[in-house]
């Protein structure tokens, strides 16, 4: 016999004639619950299956009549008093059996067409069909899970055909199935063919839709997105022969690429996509290129809608639905206008996939009204405005300038004649707005006498007045639209109405934000705060300037102008040199929150308008220039402000910023110059004071660099007593100190002067924390390391409010140090090994952080990681060509007793003496009768030991002193020496 059992239940002899059998369902249920259990099955439990009776007694006399009635039909029974069976003989088939063997390999399932006896049911026997339902769905499972594991096990081998086949087979099977279709998906990238990637999910979502009345999930709906994206550019095609469009496809269309599919992509997941930009970007044109690139997509057709005048949408709506469109009716019909309308949108709301094009859709009143409501339809809105409420569900993509070199093969496309050097240039001239090379490369096509070179700087010189930017020499447009960059940005701008409030301020900030650098992006407090308005109104004015287009808003945070849009604007402004200067007045006051690209062009505009704000702006611009290493125009443009004024606060005011400048490049007999320069015109001047006691500060530390000691010292003391500022005094007070400590050894002095400027500060903190690390060096320097300590503890912590993190970095390598000498070695190790391990790999103090290392590990008797750290130390000290750190390295190098001990000791004295470093001498020569007195070489350890001593005594360093002698003492005591022999020692 045949039995087949998956899909419609069919039994057959082994001829082809089909069973009696089949007449019987009671029969034929039997017969698939014997199958299916494989096992003889008590008579009791069949007759109760399939008889809905009052007693079993009455469904085992049911059955046993069946079963005399099958019998003849079907010998393979075999009925005992107790139990009943199917023996199946060798030459039957059954398409279940099949179907297990092969779900116990690995091969590609072929013998289940559909569900286990689908479609069947037995009347009047709720427990069958409740058994049948249970196994019905066990199986399904089971094949479900074979055809994963079979797509899995295709993909690992990138067996991508095999793993498509296995994936339609499983939807097929399981239509309902989103898993079997992000499989599929997957398979198909891989494979190349892309453009059946949405194909696919749009069947699954128009599936669920049409069936089950559901969306797919979000897993689903992502990954038809992420697929979407990366897939390659798809070649233009025709469109679906009911679609209505009624522009062609423009040949020259370039560099949108990334565009089409991010729409693409979008369409994945929403069901209306909004491209926005200003006038002239080329939304339209890039929403025709996606017609004819993706309507292949949109099997139900692709239609065009002008949304310019809200009164003709609904006779374009009705047209589509006409027999040039979807034919749901003809003219014969006499339909009124609103019925064809409710008849198109009836259509719209079937799964079928259509595309809908609401091209210049301004209005969110507009477009809601039109949105279809539920179905199958994808619409693709061009808009100036940027930002649409979430309620509408829509997503928006900018639409951003293409890259220069698109632009050029644009350009070059239209006009061949130019080349590409030509053609970038014409590109930047105009922005790289798509309207406006359009129209450039049109003119010079038509005009072809006239040198790009000439061209390219008219264009530079009249901008929007040149006659190619209004349309001169455009024979034709692709869009239809406007062939005049003004007049589109008119468009928009005339829209406004200064009668409105909100329009008033919008007009006021436009004005404003075209005095900033166009196409940049603007912070919008420091634009939303230069109109005289509530900041309520402010917002909406800058709204309304997006939704129309002439600004783009970007991340709620800043705006960008493109550079014809401000040209335009400035055409416009009545009263331009009142506005001119209140915005450069206005950004005078907010400069140091004013990004670069914005303060340099302001401050140009103020300087050639000859504004009283330009020298300040001059200042501020430099300064930030000077951060940034761009010392060439920095200096260029404080050299050309010396020019523009006369005022002698002023011209000391940049004379400092010179000053200022060439300090930080490191020329400081410059800056020391331009310092002295400056004083003259600010010297004696109230005004000025404040500005001649940062020129005075500035001249000492050139002076104190210089190692001018007498010239820093007159200067520190006049600007001290000059300062009558808390925090400039604690500045003068500071310096001071730094010139006794680092110049004139006068370590008392400076830590007074330190002591003082300390006290007069409140809150402060980069300045608090730079006077207690100096007091922190002064204690190191006495050897008065607890001290020390505590010092170096508060400036961190002083630090660390202000997120200082290099310097703080810096004033650590002090706080070991002092942890070191106080006993805390471990402490100190776990301090500067955390330094080191965040420090960048050339940075500038990570000599002195390795020195520290290596006293540390000395002092754990760690002596070969200890050489390797001083070594470390002193390459960098060389590369970095600091002698007093080059010094330091050596010392340490010889107190780590390598096998050249002696010449480093000999190395640091040389360089210590070079420098006339006296303190560090003193202590080298401690180090070094230290390393002679462990080597018993007594009459060297003698002669050291004296000459350091002497010299701590003349430098008033008590504490260094003791601590030399406790050195040698407890040295010489390990020795086994006796120290009373050794009085010098």
């Amino acid at each position: 016999m045949r039995i087949k059992l998956l899909g419609d239940v069919s039994i057959r002899h082994n001829d082809g004639t089909l069973s009696p059998l089949m007449n019987s369902p009671k029969g034929v249920a039997l017969l698939a619950y014997l199958i299916v259990n494989q096992q003889p099955q008590p008579r009791e439990v069949v007759a109760d299956l399939l008889w809905e009776s009052s007693s079993t007694a009455q469904s085992l006399a049911r059955l046993r009549d069946l079963l005399r009635r099958l019998r003849p039909l079907l010998p393979q029974l075999e009925v005992t008093r107790k139990m009943v069976a199917f023996r199946p003989n060798p030459a039957d088939t059954i398409d279940l059996f099949t179907l297990q063997e092969e779900l116990k390999s690995t091969a590609p399932i072929t013998a289940y067409p559909a569900p286990l006896l689908d479609k069947f049911d037995l009347d009047g026997a709720f427990a069958f069909n409740d058994w049948l339902t249970i196994e019905r769905e066990r199986l399904h499972r089971q094949v479900i899970r074979a055809y994963r594991s079979l797509a899995n096990q295709q993909a690992e081998q990138q067996a991508w055909q095999a793993a498509i086949h296995t994936a339609q087979r499983w939807i097929e099977i399981d239509p309902f199935d989103e898993q079997a279709y992000r499989h599929l998906m997957r398979h198909l990238a891989q494979a190349g063919r892309h453009d059946e990637v949405i194909q696919t999910f749009e069947h699954c979502r128009n599936v669920l839709h049409a069936e089950l009345g559901v969306a797919p999930v979000k897993k689903t709906v992502e990954l038809a997105a992420q697929l979407s994206q990366t897939q390659s550019a798809v070649q233009p095609g025709a469109l679906p022969p009911q679609s209505l469009v009624p522009l062609r496809r423009n040949p020259l269309f370039t560099g949108r690429d990334a565009i089409l599919e991010g729409v693409a992509g979008a369409f994945a997941s929403a069901t209306t996509v909004v491209l926005t930009g200003i006038g002239g970007i080329g939304k339209t044109q890039t929403a025709v290129e996606f017609c004819y690139r993706y309507g292949y997509r949109y099997t139900g057709g692709v239609f065009w809608f002008n949304f310019d005048s809200a009164d003709d949408i609904a006779k374009q709506v009705a047209a589509s639905g006409g027999t040039r469109g979807l034919a749901l009716f003809s003219s014969a019909d006499n339909l009124p206008l609103t019925e064809q309308v409710a008849t198109v949108h009836r259509a719209w709301q079937a799964p079928l996939p259509r595309l809908l094009i609401f091209d210049n859709c301004e209005e969110i009143d507009l477009l809601h009204e039109w949105l279809p409501v539920t179905g199958g339809c994808r619409v693709l809105v061009t808009s100036r405005r940027s930002t649409w409420p979430t309620a509408l569900g829509v997503e928006t993509i900018a639409l951003p300038l293409p890259s220069l070199a698109h632009c050029s093969q644009l350009v070059r496309q239209i006009a061949p004649r130019l080349d590409k050097q030509s053609a970038v240039a014409v590109a930047q001239a105009v922005g790289r707005l798509p309207l406006a090379l359009q129209l450039a490369a049109s003119f010079l096509h038509r005009y072809r006498s006239i040198p790009p070179q000439r061209y390219i700087q008219q264009l530079r010189n009249r901008s929007l007045q040149h006659p190619s930017l209004e349309g001169r020499g455009v024979l034709h447009s692709p869009t239809e639209h406007v062939t005049s960059v003004s007049r589109t940005f008119a468009i928009s701008i005339d829209q406004l109405d200064p009668a409105n409030q909100v329009d008033a301020i919008a007009l006021q900030l436009l004005a404003h934000a075209a005095y900033f650098a166009p196409g940049e992006p603007i912070p919008l407090a420091i634009l939303r705060d230069s109109v005289q308005s509530d900041e309520l109104t402010a917002i909406d004015g800058l709204e309304r300037l997006a939704s129309l287009g002439l600004v783009t808003n970007e991340a709620g945070e800043t705006i960008v102008m493109h550079r014809l849009v401000a040209a335009f604007v400035l055409q416009q402004v009545d009263e331009r040199e009142t506005v001119e200067q209140t915005v450069i007045a206005w950004v005078e006051a907010q400069r140091p929150h004013l990004p670069l690209p914005h303060l340099r062009h302001i401050t140009h505009t103020a300087i050639t308008n000859h504004s009283p704000h330009a020298i300040p702006l001059t200042i501020d611009l430099s300064r930030r220039l000077g951060q940034l290493g761009a010392y060439t125009e920095a200096e260029k443009l404080l050299q050309t402000a010396l020019t523009a004024t006369h005022a002698p606060i002023l011209l000391g005011r940049l004379q400092l910023s010179l000053s200022l400048l060439h300090f930080n490049r490191g020329q400081l007999e410059q800056a020391r110059q331009f310092a002295k320069r400056a004083a003259t015109y600010l010297d004696g001047r109230e005004a000025g004071k404040r500005w001649l006691v940062e020129t005075l500060l500035r001249h000492g530390w050139c002076a104190l660099r210089l190692s001018d000691s007498g010239d820093a010292l007159a200067v520190a003391q006049r600007v001290v007593a000059l300062a009558d500022v808390p925090h400039t005094k604690a500045e003068s007070l500071n310096l001071l100190g730094s010139i006794h400590y680092f110049m004139l050894g006068n370590y008392q002095a400076a830590e007074e002067a330190y002591l003082r400027g300390l006290a007069m500060l409140d809150d402060e903190p980069i300045l608090e924390s730079t006077l207690l690390v100096n007091l922190g060096e002064c204690a190191l320097t006495y050897g008065d390391y607890p001290r020390a300590e505590t010092y170096f503890e508060r400036g961190i912590a002083r630090l660390a409010m202000q997120r200082e993190d290099a310097r703080e970095q810096y004033y650590r390598i002090s706080l070991a140090e002092a942890q070191l000498h106080v006993g805390k070695v471990t402490q100190a190790h776990t301090t500067i090994t955390a330094v080191l391990e965040g420090a960048p790999k050339e940075w500038v103090y990570g000599s002195i952080a390795q020195n520290v290392l290596a006293q540390v590990l000395l002092a754990q008797t760690k002596v070969d990681l200890a050489t390797e750290a001083a070594y470390k130390a002193l390459r960098l000290a060389e590369s970095a060509d600091d002698t007093y750190l080059t010094a330091q390295a050596w010392r340490l190098i010889g107190r780590c007793r390598a096998e050249n001990w002696r010449s480093a000791f000999a190395h640091a004295e040389r360089l210590f003496m070079q420098i006339e470093n006296e303190r560090e001498l003193a202590k080298t020569w401690g180090a070094m009768s230290l390393a002679c007195l462990a080597t018993s070489d007594i009459a060297n350890a003698n002669k050291l030991c004296k000459q350091a001593r002497e010299l701590f005594i003349h430098l008033k360093l008590p504490m260094l002193l003791a601590e030399l002698d406790s050195d040698v003492f407890l040295l010489a005591s390990r020795s086994s020496l006796d120290p009373t022999k050794h009085s010098s020692i």
